[in-house]
C-alpha cells in the first residue's frame, strides 16, 4: 500500500504531498510552479507562504527553499522534532525526548533553535505523545496518556490539564494570593466541614471563605509550628516557637484567643491536636534539653482549662492525636518508647513499652479502633478491649503517616524504607489490606475524606519544596488511582473537602488553588 501525506499551505496557495513508494515531495503552487524534493522521511514541515521546509525529524533534518534547493541541514539527536515554529528568518522545533527510537528514551521536552542548540528544556515524568506550538508560537502543549500540560515556556510557566481516568478528574476553579508573606519554611491549609479554609505561614493565620474571600487574619510574635483545627471549625490550636522557647495559643472560629500557654525554655511542643467537635485539645511537651524532667501531654477543655497531665518517660513524645473520646500519642528516644492511648478522664487503655521498635498507634474518630504496631513488628486492627480485628500485616519501613476512616474500617499507612529509598502507599478496606504502591517519590502528605472514600497524595521528586517537581494523586479506598499529575512549581501543602468534591492546594508561589474533583 502507498503511503501518502499532503497538507495544504497556511495561505491556501501551495499543495504540498509526499509518497513513501517514490521518496520524494511534491510541491505545486497555484501559479503553476513545481518542486521535487528528495525525501526518505513522511514527516514534513513548511512555514505560512511554502517558501521554506522541513524534511525529517531525526538524525539530520534538512532546510529547503521554495524551489527545492537545499539551504541548511541540521542534526536533531536530542529527541524527534514533533512541530516546527516558522518566524520570520528563524527556526524553532519541539523537540520530544521521550520518544527517541532504539529505546533511547529521555525524561525532558524542549525547543531547538536552527542552529541546533536546546533555548528551553522541561523534565517531563510520562511519554509524550505529541508536541505542539500555540498559533502565535509563545507556548508549547504536551499531551500524555496522563494530561495535557501547557508551557508558556518564555517565561517558564505552566498549567496542566489532566486526562480523566474513570470518569474522575480536577477542575480548575479559582486561584488567591491569600497570604502575601513569603517567610519561614512551614505552612498549612486546612478545610471545615462548612468548606472555609484556614492556612498558615510563618507569623500569620488566615480564615476564608471557600470562595477565596478573608474572613479574618491574625498575626503571632513568633513563626508557626503547627496548626491544627476542628471540623466544625469552632476551635483552631496553633504552636510558635522561636529560641526562645514554644507557645501553644487557641483561637475560637471569630479569631478571637482563648487560651495562651506558655511553655518553659528547653522544653518544645512537638505535637498539637483538637478534637473533632471542638470541645477539647491537647499538647505534647518533649524535654531534649532537659531529660530528667520528662516529657508530658496535657489535656484542656475548649476554655482552657486543664483536665488532667499524663508523664512520659521519654524525651520525644509524637503523633499525639484526639478523636471522639480517645487521646493517642507515640514516644521514642531510642532509649525509651511505646505508645499510649487514654479516654478523656485519663484512663489509660494502652500504655506499652515498644523496645525502641518504631511505635505507633492511632485511632478512629469513633474511637472504636486502633491500628497500631505490635512488639513483633507487625501492623493490625485493634478495639477497645484490645481484641485483634483482622490478621497482622508486617510492616514496611518506617511509618511515617497513618489515615483511618471515621469507622476505621479504611485506612493507609505511608512508610518509608531507609535501605530501598522507597516509600510504601499501603491501603485498609474492613480491616483488611487491599494494595501496596511503591514510589521512589518522597510522600510530603496525605489527606483522606471521613468516610475514607477518597485518598490524595501529595509527593515531591526532591526535598526542596520551593524548586521541586509535586505529584497529586487521587485514589480510592481500595488505592485505585482516580487521578494523578503534576505540578511544576513547589506545593507547601494540601486540603481535601469532607465529601471529597473539592481539593485545595497552597503553592510555594503563595497563591490557594481550588479543583473541583467530580
Amino acid at each position: 500500500m502507498t503511503k501518502i501525506s499532503a497538507l495544504l499551505s497556511a495561505d491556501g496557495n501551495t499543495i504540498l504531498f509526499s509518497s513513501y513508494f517514490d521518496k520524494k515531495l511534491y510541491i505545486e503552487k497555484l501559479n503553476g510552479d513545481k518542486a521535487e524534493i528528495p525525501t526518505i522521511a513522511e514527516r514534513f514541515y513548511t512555514n505560512k507562504d511554502a517558501t521554506k521546509f522541513v524534511i525529517g525529524n531525526y538524525g539530520v533534518s534538512k532546510i529547503y527553499d521554495s524551489c527545492g534547493k537545499l539551504v541548511d541541514y541540521i542534526v536533531v539527536n536530542y529527541g524527534l522534532i514533533n512541530d516546527v515554529r516558522f518566524e520570520g528568518n528563524n527556526t524553532y522545533f519541539a523537540i520530544n525526548g521521550t520518544t527517541i527510537p532504539n529505546a533511547k528514551t529521555k525524561d525532558y521536552i524542549g525547543v531547538m533553535d536552527e542552529s541546533g542548540n536546546m533555548i528551553w528544556t522541561a523534565k517531563v515524568y510520562d511519554t509524550i505523545a505529541m508536541l505542539k506550538f500555540s498559533p502565535d508560537g509563545k507556548r508549547i502543549m504536551a499531551q500524555s496518556s496522563k494530561s495535557i500540560s501547557v508551557y508558556d515556556y518564555h517565561n517558564e510557566k505552566m498549567d496542566i490539564i489532566p486526562r480523566p481516568i474513570n470518569g474522575k478528574y480536577p477542575e480548575f476553579v479559582w486561584k488567591r494570593l491569600l497570604n502575601e508573606d513569603i517567610e519561614g519554611e512551614n505552612a498549612f491549609i486546612f478545610t471545615d466541614e462548612l468548606e472555609n479554609i484556614y492556612i498558615a505561614k510563618n507569623t500569620n493565620l488566615i480564615k476564608a471563605t471557600k470562595n477565596g474571600n478573608q474572613f479574618w487574619m491574625v498575626g503571632t510574635s513568633k513563626p508557626i509550628k503547627f496548626l491544627d483545627l476542628s471540623r466544625n471549625g469552632e476551635l483552631i490550636a496553633l504552636v510558635i516557637e522561636d529560641e526562645k522557647g514554644s507557645e501553644v495559643i487557641v483561637y475560637d472560629k471569630s479569631g478571637m484567643v482563648i487560651s495562651h500557654k506558655y511553655i518553659i525554655k528547653g522544653h518544645e511542643v512537638t505535637s498539637v491536636s483538637v478534637s473533632p467537635d471542638g470541645e477539647y485539645f491537647s499538647y505534647a511537651v518533649s524535654t531534649p534539653e532537659n531529660e530528667e524532667y520528662g516529657s508530658f501531654i496535657d489535656f484542656f477543655n475548649d476554655k482552657g482549662y486543664m483536665i488532667w497531665e499524663q508523664k512520659i518517660k521519654s524525651t520525644f513524645v509524637y503523633d499525639l492525636s484526639i478523636n471522639k473520646d480517645i487521646v493517642t500519642a507515640s514516644f521514642d528516644d531510642g532509649n525509651s518508647s511505646g505508645i499510649l492511648a487514654m479516654d478523656f478522664s485519663g484512663k489509660v487503655f494502652y500504655n506499652k513499652d515498644m523496645k525502641s521498635n518504631e511505635p505507633f498507634i492511632t485511632a478512629s474518630e469513633d474511637g472504636k479502633a486502633f491500628l497500631l504496631l505490635g512488639f513483633d513488628g507487625s501492623i493490625g486492627f485493634y478495639n477497645r478491649e484490645k481484641a485483634l480485628l483482622s490478621e497482622n500485616y508486617t510492616k514496611k519501613g518506617v511509618i511515617q503517616q497513618a489515615l483511618m476512616s471515621k469507622d476505621g474500617k479504611a485506612a493507609v499507612l505511608i512508610s518509608f524504607s531507609k535501605d530501598y529509598k522507597e516509600y510504601y502507599i499501603t491501603f485498609f478496606n474492613n480491616f483488611n489490606m487491599t494494595k501496596t504502591i511503591t514510589s521512589s517519590w518522597k510522600v510530603k502528605k496525605a489527606v483522606m475524606t471521613p468516610d475514607g472514600n477518597y485518598i490524595v497524595i501529595l509527593s515531591q521528586e526532591y526535598d526542596n519544596t520551593i524548586n521541586n517537581a509535586n505529584k497529586i494523586t487521587m485514589y480510592d479506598k481500595q488505592g485505585n488511582t482516580l487521578y494523578s499529575y503534576y505540578h511544576k512549581s513547589g506545593i507547601y501543602d494540601i486540603a481535601i473537602t469532607e465529601d471529597g468534591s473539592n481539593l485545595y492546594i497552597y503553592s510555594a508561589d503563595g497563591y490557594v488553588y481550588k479543583y473541583r474533583n467530580k
